[in-house]
């Protein structure tokens, strides 16, 4: 990794040294290379990717059956992490439009939208799609690390990292969060954006306009202060998720007389929730976090040179590789490609990761690479407090 001390004028080496169009031009050619090498074997990989996830949930459903066991609890988690971050989140951003033998179900304009039916069948998690795709493919991929990006994690923290609580206190805050952020955080924040898109659009919204995130415990204030509208909207998206993931099999034993049966499925199917909680948090959140990450106070236009410059040192990658290892960070340790081209296969990724690397190696432009536990202490950093991100217009 290169980052370059600041020079003698307050702006970092790298930053003096570097030429973005030189870069940005080698960049546009891997680009065009790899976009040229999809092809149907990005198609059967998909496919392979979600008979694993499939293999998992069915054989995690037959531990659940048993006394609350580690088989089951990590095998329906990592079927509904993938199901999540590799399938939603690659076809949710068209990274399989092109491939012309692809089932059109994993499109970007019909995976998991048109009716409920289609949600549960494609993809039933505590977001719904269309707010996902508002929050996260819109207005994070296009606002990385600015002030309009709302997974901005150092910002969406800052009132934990200002209090004037003991530190002991605000790590039991961050791991309450990590063991619940999907439905504390994710679902109704995502939703919020939606609906303030939609009010430029001139339809009405019951979310206020606030720079801060959403959180659950700010929908049941709201309620108790007389505005109903957000509890009701989330309530829509995240009951069918708590029935139909957690409740539902487990009554029809007990409805059956097989309460053992009953309560071992309840609990697997809950511990499995929070597990998957855990473990998304630890691959998702640090992929933009951490004091040697940057963020910006200022916009930059949509695929110049500098918004591709920002994909980079703007994100973070785990290590790469196989199949298997990237299936364990659901792709998502690809995150600076991915931010370069959202729209590309999973596959695709993999071929352009080295090439990616060895041209910011080349040109001096840092390329944070690291192991994810250590990702995950740099990003808790930041939201206790004890560490800040770099700013690109300080110079740093």
């Amino acid at each position: 990794m290169c980052v370059g001390a600041k020079s003698r004028q307050g702006v970092a080496e790298w930053r003096e040294k570097f030429n973005l169009a030189d870069w940005a031009s080698e960049i546009r050619a891997v680009e065009k290379e790899v976009r040229a090498s999809q092809n149907a074997a990005d198609g059967v990989h998909l496919r392979k990717i979600l008979m694993w996830t499939r293999l998992l949930r069915v054989v995690g459903m037959i531990f659940a059956f048993f006394t609350p066991n580690p088989i089951a609890v990590v095998c329906i988690s990592s079927a509904t992490f993938a199901r999540w971050a590799m399938v939603g989140h690659h076809v949710g951003h068209g990274g399989y439009d092109k491939i012309e033998s692809q089932d059109s179900r994993f499109r970007r304009r019909a995976f998991a939208l048109g009716s409920f039916l289609r949600r549960v069948e494609d993809w039933l998690d505590w977001m719904l799609p269309e707010a996902w795709d508002v929050e996260h493919n819109h207005l994070h991929h296009y606002q990385l690390g600015e002030i309009g990006d709302p997974d901005l994690v150092e910002r969406n923290m800052q009132s934990l990292r200002q209090e004037r609580t003991p530190m002991w206190v605000r790590y039991l805050t961050v791991g309450f969060f990590i063991f619940t952020w999907k439905w504390s955080y994710y679902s109704p924040n995502t939703l919020k954006h939606l609906f303030l898109y939609k009010k430029k659009l001139g339809k009405g919204s019951v979310f206020p306009k606030d720079d801060s995130p959403i959180t659950l415990p700010d929908v049941f204030e709201f309620a108790i202060k007389g505005n109903m509208g957000p509890l009701i909207e989330v309530s829509r998206v995240m009951l069918p998720v708590l029935f139909l993931h957690l409740l539902a099999l487990p009554l029809v034993f007990y409805c059956l007389g097989m309460q053992r049966i009953a309560w071992n499925l309840l609990i697997n199917l809950v511990l499995a929730d929070l597990f998957s909680n855990m473990h998304s948090f630890m691959v998702i959140v640090p992929n933009h976090t951490g004091h040697d990450v940057y963020r910006f106070d200022s916009e930059v236009e949509a695929k110049s040179d500098e918004f591709f410059l920002r994909a980079v040192i703007g994100s973070v990658n785990y290590a790469t590789g196989s199949d298997m290892n990237d299936y364990i960070y659901g792709w998502l340790n690809y995150q600076i490609e991915h931010h370069l081209w959202p729209d590309m296969s999973m596959s695709a990724y993999q071929r352009a990761q080295p090439m990616v690397k060895q041209i910011c190696e080349k040109h001096g432009v840092p390329y944070v690479q690291e192991s994810c536990l250590l990702r995950v202490k740099k990003t808790v950093d930041i939201m206790v407090g004890k560490a800040s991100m770099k700013n690109w217009e300080r110079g740093d």
